[in-house]
């Protein structure tokens, strides 16, 4: 493959065309008769023949599609059995991606070995591996961020008061993928076109958001909601292993702010002292957690009028944990009505109802999720943001 073709492989706009010292030269020559390529360069230290986009974690994959790209390698989990996380299904181009076992920085060291082999350009990486950046000088061309709230620029700055606690900073999304989008803008040479994409974006999300706020707001105030942690491989755990995910990371769900979320309510502990850090009431605490599981349906027996199961997804898939295990199990007793557990537990995963929770594709699956399980009035379908369909998806391309 040509240096052209491999670096450049569609020149979409002529008005960002830039001269590099190679092509002044190239030119030169041409104009004294030798037929020579042109070489088109922004950055002469950059390696041309390197052209691949790489992706890690779901949330990189996540945003990425949500732009509308489809990166050229993403990172796989669970020791390669699973691919991606189950909510981005019907949401990555399979034809375009493909998933190695493999990440390019692992702790202290960059696996060059990996880079050098798949030929990658630009990788996208979380705001929290900014430290390791420079560890990649003259090893990969470009690096463009995305977050999973761990920045002061990828969180609400508004509090958020649930279940008798206030969440000062909670998880933005919505600023995660615009912190993706205008790296990517400047990368590519885009101008400001994946900044305005996501301005759009951003826009129909806060508007079904505060469509049902607004329109269910005497229902959910009255509702309390809980996404359950369990961390039992086998069905044999599932009364001794779990906690609850924190509102922290589920703005979308918990804040009664309409361009935030839709204002379902935690509910509080029975003791208000079990209200401290230790147990995860703490800005950016992922997890409320009890000393031990049967502490929490202490504290929390009789509590939520509906719950999400999210199970471990390969004990799941290897059907070591069902719903009908769910249902014969303790979880049933945190319920207000026990007897109704079979409509009010969603059984799921945490590939769909944990790494969703950070990349705006996911953020739309929870809302439809939720909205299908309480019954709630929702968004007509053609003022909600839509995914661009997984065969539309294409290639990030440099603009020049």
């Amino acid at each position: 493959m040509s240096l052209l073709k491999s670096k450049y492989r569609k020149v979409t706009n002529k008005r960002n065309f830039k001269f590099g010292i190679f092509s002044l030269i190239s030119i030169s020559t041409l104009m004294m008769g030798v037929s020579i390529p042109i070489i088109i360069l922004n950055n002469t230290n950059k390696r041309l023949d390197y052209y691949n986009v790489f992706s890690t974690y779901d949330n990189a994959l996540d945003n990425l599609a949500a732009l509308g790209y489809a990166p050229d390698y993403d990172t796989t989990s669970s020791g390669g059995r699973i691919k991606y996380s189950s909510y981005l299904d019907g949401y990555v181009n399979n034809d375009i991606t493909q998933y190695v076992d493999i990440r390019i920085i692992d702790g202290e060291s960059v696996d060059r070995r990996s880079i050098d082999k798949l030929k990658i350009d630009t990788a996208i990486l979380n705001e929290w591996e900014k430290g390791d950046a420079y560890k990649f000088d003259g090893i990969l061309n470009n690096i463009a961020y995305t977050s999973m709230g761990d920045s002061s620029t990828a969180r609400y700055d508004t509090p958020m008061t649930t279940g008798g606690f206030t969440w000062n900073e909670q998880v933005s999304i919505n600023a995660g993928l615009m912190i993706l989008a205008k790296d990517l803008d400047k990368i590519y040479n885009l101008g400001n076109e994946l900044e305005n994409r996501t301005n759009k974006i951003i826009e129909a999300d806060i508007k079904r958001t505060t469509y049902i706020n607004n329109q269910n707001k005497n229902t959910i105030s009255n509702l309390s909601f809980g996404v359950l942690n369990s961390t039992a491989t086998d069905s044999s755990e599932i009364n001794t292993k779990f906690n609850f995910f924190s509102p922290y990371e589920y703005p979308m769900l918990y804040s009664s702010d309409p361009n935030k979320g839709i204002g379902l309510n935690f509910p509080q502990p029975k003791n208000s002292s079990f209200i401290n850090e230790t147990h995860g009431y703490k800005e950016t605490a992922s997890q409320i957690k009890g000393d031990s599981s049967s502490q929490l349906l202490d504290q929390f027996g009789g509590k939520f009028d509906y719950l999400v199961f999210s199970g471990n997804d390969i004990a799941i898939m290897d059907n070591k944990i069902t719903f009908q295990d769910v249902l014969n199990s303790d979880i049933t007793m945190l319920l207000k009505e026990p007897s109704k557990a079979s409509e009010r537990i969603l059984f799921s995963n945490k590939g769909q109802w944990y790494q969703s929770a950070w990349g705006m594709i996911g953020k739309r699956v929870i809302l439809d999720e939720t909205v299908k399980f309480l019954n709630i009035k929702d968004i007509e379908e053609s003022k909600k943001w839509n995914a661009c369909p997984s065969d539309k998806l294409v290639r990030l391309e440099y603009k020049i």
